[in-house]
């Protein structure tokens, strides 16, 4: 799938809070974009539904956080590629540097 059928397919519904985003990077003339984050999933859902009706189990079992950093490669003003390193930190756990 490409970056726009993936975020349509419903399958980040877990995600229940992203916080502390940062873009300190932005280079125009490479197309390149990198970002920071915090991904909370607090578990409360047990199962959720797809767009195409199907259900799920929520595949976290327990509050958890995920502190991210995304690489985001843009082509004809769009997300072409995104590379990821997470990170699994406790539930929602501050960030050293920032603090909404």
């Amino acid at each position: 799938m490409n970056c726009e059928q993936q975020q349509k397919s419903g399958w980040f519904a877990f995600v229940t809070d992203i916080r502390n985003r940062r873009f300190p990077i932005v280079d125009i003339e490479r197309g390149l974009v990198m970002s920071f984050g915090f991904f909370d999933h607090n578990a409360a859902v047990r199962e959720y539904t797809f767009p195409d009706g199907t259900m799920t189990p929520n595949i976290l079992t327990y509050p958890q956080t995920i502190e991210i950093s995304e690489l985001f490669q843009i082509r004809d003003g769009k997300i072409d590629q995104i590379e990821a390193v997470i990170n699994s930190i406790p539930y929602r756990m501050k960030s050293d540097v920032w603090d909404d």
